[in-house]
């Protein structure tokens, strides 16, 4: 409810909207926004000598767009598809469960924490 009201501000803006519809949703637009702001500062720092100011982000839009758009479609689609895994990791109290790498569990059986499912809910 209160997503679709702010959607529908921002979009008379002109600004676009996509409303997450679940917490899978949200966690993959999170990993997408990670990799545009992680990438964006790595091409802000990217000067040549030491000590050098970091290129302003404006610059790297006008500059380096192309470049930008490269990397983020390169590593997007592995973001994606580790967002997009069930959050079998997790207990109803938020709390890590220890799971070796290979070990086979019912993932059916896990939960969201309680702290995210409220995102799902906006």
């Amino acid at each position: 409810k209160h997503a679709t009201t702010l959607g529908n501000l921002l979009q008379q803006d002109g600004i676009y909207v996509s409303i997450a519809r679940n917490p899978q949703e949200v966690q993959i637009a999170a990993a997408r926004k990670l990799a545009w702001s992680s990438l964006l500062w790595l091409l802000c720092h990217s000067v040549g000598d030491e000590g050098e100011e970091p290129i302003p982000v404006k610059d790297v839009h006008q500059f380096k767009s192309n470049q930008l758009r490269k990397l983020v479609e390169e590593i997007v689609p592995s973001l994606e598809t580790l967002a997009s895994e069930s959050w079998t990791n997790y207990k109803d109290e938020g709390s890590k469960t220890d799971h070796a790498e290979g070990d086979d569990f019912d993932a059916s059986s896990s939960t969201t924490p309680s702290s995210l499912q409220s995102i799902g809910s906006v």
